[in-house]
């Protein structure tokens, strides 16, 4: 059985983008990702999400946008 449907809300605080030095380390992933063909592409990009907690423990995240 799998799970379908909204696991999280997403809240926009002031539509003001996060500051967080680890979001350039995600951009990386992504691009590693893309290069190594471990996600599926399409023109222009690649399909799926990254993310990463704001802090362990957390129920913040952040995440990529779809494609």
């Amino acid at each position: 059985m799998s799970y379908e449907g909204v696991k999280y809300e997403t809240i926009f605080i002031d539509h003001v983008l996060p500051t967080d030095d680890r979001i350039g380390e995600l951009r990386n992933w992504c691009s590693v990702f893309h290069e190594k063909d471990l996600a599926p592409h399409y023109p222009g990009g690649t399909h799926g999400n990254m993310s990463y907690r704001v802090h362990p423990q957390s129920d913040e995240i952040v995440i990529t946008s779809a494609r």
